[in-house]
């Protein structure tokens, strides 16, 4: 096969499964679920934090009890958007529909950085590099975690860094000393994944036979920033300390690690990687151009710390997405630099359908699909349940209510009167014996500040949360699935 017929026929793959991406994209963006992927309803919680003017790092131990896991650049930058649109806290699905706006904006100019790449970094021709631009559209498509998040920020800024280490061919001086900096702080601040971003760049540097001095000035200008920035804000660093570092210690889980390892869409594009890598280091190893090596440096280091992270609790696909762009790239190099022979024509066309699918084959968007109706039914009930509540609330300072319907957007609708609004996050990172912020919840309960349960299918009978059980509630009223349950509290008069 000619090599440029080649190249047609899998850009054609590509274009028609990146059409089919865009429209999935518009289900998402207009949906009325309250979760589209990666618990969405939190982050949202987060930002109408901000919008009402509340700090987004909380203490936990204090009503409402909240944890905010998450660095804030993109919170606020959703926050910024929605405050020049005169949108605020209580403009609930606005909110929802400028996070999926904004995330997809970002897709669009990751897609246009990805192409200069493609095009001034690794020479690829103009085809070559639409088809590289639109698999990593398709692969950021692959996950729910860049439907409304802050991954697709996070990639943006790893791909500009990765951009201008290539560009100024992994040398640093003063100037390039703080734009290396600078944008490895965004990316702490965008997702506490970037913190490994110092070392890794730090290192290649070494590599590449840099000066140790400016390489160690690097690091401390980054760490400086870090932790420089928020004092800088006036955030108390006691209280992000305990949002974004504590809040992450929820131990080990291997089930995201055993559905990668098991997964056949993961294990092909891992074989692909592996082959296409050795066959580019085999094919560069004399050359003296160190784009590739660091290339092969970084795909290497990133799946190291894909499957390091990938044991925390929640982790998902996100974690690998550096190494899949990384991979992708790898491939591309792989078959731009040897002969296009007929094992390499099927080769190369088996990964892109391997893109392709990948890219639009999401159980997650055929479920927003095909529930689109009950969302709305949901959405509806839970605005009557809502206005029902705040009926009774509106004079109530005090968060009142317990929200059990997952996945919700009541927790935002009742904002602020909702007591536990991140309650699944909350319980798996302080649900321990002697734990402050649980004693906390525990206290408040015992001091009858509960008056509201909500409820969809779960009886409300022998129902414990944290460890305390939650008796002496009756069903007060009904609206479709949601179930609102009260207590009388005693008068303390």
């Amino acid at each position: 096969m000619e090599k440029k017929l080649f190249e047609k026929v899998i850009l054609g793959f590509i274009l028609v499964a990146v059409i089919i991406s865009l429209y999935n994209r518009y289900f998402v963006i207009f949906s009325y679920s309250p979760d589209t992927g990666g618990m969405e309803y939190e982050l949202i919680y987060e930002i109408q934090r901000i919008l009402a003017g509340l700090p987004l790092y909380p203490d936990p131990a204090h009503l409402p009890y909240h944890l905010t896991q998450k660095t804030p650049l993109y919170h606020f930058m959703v926050a910024g958007v929605a405050y020049l649109f005169q949108i605020d806290a209580t403009d609930v699905y606005k909110i929802y529909l400028t996070s999926r706006i904004v995330t997809f904006s970002i897709i669009l100019l990751v897609v246009t950085l990805s192409y200069r790449i493609g095009k001034r970094i690794f020479n690829f021709n103009t085809i070559e590099s639409v088809i590289y631009c639109l698999s990593i559209e398709l692969i950021l498509g692959h996950s729910h975690h860049y439907y409304s998040r802050m991954d697709v920020l996070y990639c943006f800024f790893f791909l500009l860094l990765f951009y201008y280490l290539n560009q100024f061919k992994w040398e640093i001086d003063l100037k390039k000393c703080f734009i290396y900096s600078g944008l490895s702080v965004l990316l702490f601040f965008t997702k506490q994944q970037g913190l490994a971003i110092i070392p890794f760049v730090g290192f290649s540097l070494l590599l590449n036979k840099q000066s140790p001095i400016l390489v160690i000035n690097y690091g401390i200008i980054s760490i400086l920033l870090i932790g420089g920035i928020p004092l800088f804000l006036g955030q108390d660093l006691k209280l992000l300390y305990k949002n974004v570092i504590v809040g992450i210690n929820n131990g080990i889980d291997f089930t995201f690690l055993n559905y990668y390892w098991t997964s056949e869409f993961q294990l092909l594009f891992n074989l692909f990687t592996l082959f296409s890598a050795v066959m580019v280091f085999i094919k560069n190893r004399q050359s003296s151009e160190i784009k590739i090596f660091n290339l092969l440096l970084f795909l290497l280091l990133f799946f190291i710390l894909g499957l390091v992270t990938s044991l925390k609790y929640g982790a998902g696909n996100n974690y690998f997405t550096e190494y899949k762009i990384l991979a992708l790239t790898t491939f591309m190099i792989f078959l731009k630099t040897s002969p296009l022979s007929l094992f390499k024509s099927l080769f190369g066309l088996s990964f892109f359908m391997l893109i392709s699918v990948m890219g639009i084959k999401d159980e997650d968007i055929l479920s927003l699909r095909k529930n689109r109706i009950t969302d709305l039914d949901n959405y509806q009930n839970e605005l009557l349940a809502t206005e029902y509540l705040l009926d009774r609330e509106s004079t109530n300072k005090v968060p009142s209510i317990l929200v059990f319907r997952k996945p919700s957007m009541l927790n935002n609708l009742l904002f602020p009167h909702v007591i536990l609004p991140t309650k699944a996050t909350f319980r798996a990172t302080f649900n321990k014996s002697k734990n402050p912020a649980k004693a906390s919840v525990h206290n408040s309960f015992d001091n009858n500040i509960l008056k509201y349960i909500i409820l969809s299918k779960r009886d409300p009978q022998n129902l414990i949360f944290m460890d305390y059980p939650l008796n002496g509630y009756t069903l007060e009223k009904t609206f479709g699935e949601i179930k609102i349950y009260t207590k009388k509290i005693p008068s303390t008069q």
